[in-house]
């Protein structure tokens, strides 16, 4: 298995997209923040806990670390 391809998408490269989330992620808090959704720490680290990349780091932590 090729960490990034996507198995169930062909073609979509999935690299690419936790590369943009990753280069956006503190973008894309401070508009929750901004929003109103996010209001203190543990709001933040929930949100984070939602994300897509979130997801992918506990399905193969070996990857990210």
């Amino acid at each position: 298995m090729n960490p990034g391809k996507n198995d169930g998408y062909p073609g979509i490269d999935i690299s690419l997209i936790i590369h943009r989330f990753t280069s956006g992620i503190d973008d894309a808090l401070n508009a929750e923040i901004a929003l109103g959704t996010v209001t203190n720490v543990i709001e933040g680290v929930r949100w984070l806990g939602y994300t897509y990349l979130f997801v992918r780091m506990r399905k193969n932590p070996f990857q990210y670390g």
